[in-house]
């Protein structure tokens, strides 16, 4: 037996050097085990050096024929970092050749699919993956699966809630912060905001020393009108990132809704130092003054925030309403049609525009602009349906105004603060004034 391995490795040497070796002159040295160069490989990856790290995968590439997995899984992670997706593709797939049964290395190649965005692929890619191992799923294969799935279709409702049933099935969920961050946007998505805020509660539990937590918790306990305790939780980022943007953003935010004015401001004061391209921020500053009555510095500041967020609808609305304050109303029209166009059917512009309109001399458009706020109101709004009446009284349209008003009384009917008793009051006045000019018409066309 030991001379068919001398045999063999005597096959591996040139032949002007077997004479030598035969006589003891040559001695060849132990090969060392694949895990030695593995873990030469591994500690070049840890300690940054790439040239490194790829000039020692190359040359057991080379000493293996192509056939070391570790060194291709290597290459192909410097790639992914670098951002060389093709070359990152090309490594993990001739990883997945060699192991083609292997969860690790197609999840790799889904995550590249995902990066390179080849929603599709990946996701075709990884429901394989995942039909195979069901007995053994993978958190991250759930991850990027539920990731590229979402993409291709992230406005469709039926593949949202797939999306959630499949990071249900992820392993370790409550242990996974990014896993637990993606189920929370998809219960955003689903507008299923309580879920989302006990979802950052968990992630809270898991990472409470990071600020963002602490922010997007804040942002979704504003969204549900818990302004107490989104506030708290702003003050609590804060207390571990004292500079954050965010945070000073929703600090202020709670204070301008409580009208606090000053107080709001110096805390934009402190964010814009760090965060000057933030569109929500130059309209929230803007927002402040314009309370404060400070209606230039107001529009300025607005205009500033149009330039750096141009789609956002709130934005125009705002200048408009700055202008409307000013008496400026074609420059109002003007942002209110803006505005109304990226969100047609949103009942505070329409409402607001017909006011313009009103003012503007226009009104059959101001009626039109009246009757579709009234259509589309999800709510009954008093002041809304108040300024309706209103304007087709001012108008002679004596019987559009009383329909108007009796259905303002009918909302009134149980008033649930002083404000709504007060309107009711003189919704009720207005009401009778209606009915006796009615009645005086009606006499006057009967003596004619």
């Amino acid at each position: 037996m030991e001379d068919e391995d001398n045999s063999s490795l005597l096959n591996n040497v040139p032949i002007s050097s077997r004479e030598e070796l035969k006589k003891g002159n040559i001695s060849i040295p132990e090969p060392k085990h694949l895990n030695y160069y593995n873990g030469q490989l591994h500690l070049a990856l840890i300690s940054g050096d790439y040239d490194d790290c790829k000039a020692k995968a190359s040359e057991m590439e080379t000493e293996t024929g192509g056939r070391n997995v570790y060194a291709k899984i290597v290459r192909g992670t410097i790639a992914r970092e670098e951002g060389n997706l093709d070359e990152a593709f090309r490594w993990f797939t001739q990883a997945m050749q060699l192991c083609p049964y292997s969860l690790e290395f197609a999840v790799e190649v889904g995550r590249i699919h995902f990066l390179a965005g080849r929603h599709i692929e990946a996701v075709v890619l990884l429901e394989k993956a995942m039909h195979r191992n069901q007995d053994n799923l993978d958190s991250m294969c759930c991850y990027w699966l539920a990731r590229s799935l979402y993409h291709t279709g992230r406005k469709n409702r039926e593949v949202v809630q797939k999306v959630k049933d499949i990071l249900t099935l992820a392993p370790n969920l409550k242990s996974r912060p990014e896993l637990l961050r993606l189920q929370a946007g998809i219960f955003i998505d689903l507008n299923d905001i309580s879920s989302a805020v006990a979802v950052y509660r968990t992630i809270i539990e898991i990472e409470h020393e990071e600020s963002n937590n602490y922010i997007e918790l804040g942002k979704l306990l504003l969204r549900m009108g818990n302004e107490e305790e989104g506030f708290a939780m702003f003050a609590r980022a804060l207390g571990y990132t004292s500079a954050s943007p965010e945070a000073l953003l929703g600090v202020g935010y709670v204070m301008q809704r409580n009208g606090d004015h000053d107080v709001a401001l110096n805390k934009y004061r402190i964010s814009a130092a760090t965060n000057v391209y933030d569109g929500g921020l130059w309209n929230n500053i803007g927002m402040c003054l314009y309370a404060k009555g400070k209606f230039v510095s107001g529009i300025s500041c607005l205009k500033k925030a149009a330039y750096l967020n141009p789609l956002e609808y709130k934005i125009l609305y705002n200048l408009g309403l700055s202008h409307l304050a000013m008496n400026q109303y074609s420059s109002s029209y003007h942002f209110l049609a803006a505005s109304l166009s990226l969100k047609p059917n949103n009942a505070d512009i329409l409402s607001t525009l017909a006011i313009v309109l009103t003012r503007m001399k226009d009104p059959p458009n101001a009626r039109k602009a009246y009757k579709k706020a009234m259509e589309v109101m999800e709510n009954p709004d008093i002041e809304k349906m108040w300024n309706y009446a209103v304007f087709e009284f001012n108008e002679g349209e004596l019987e559009s105004s009383k329909e108007a008003v009796e259905k303002l009384l009918e909302r009134l009917k149980t008033p649930s603060n002083n404000e709504e008793e007060m309107m009711r009051g003189q919704t009720e006045r207005i009401a009778f004034e209606i009915e006796r000019m009615i009645a005086l018409k009606n006499n006057g066309n009967d003596q004619s």
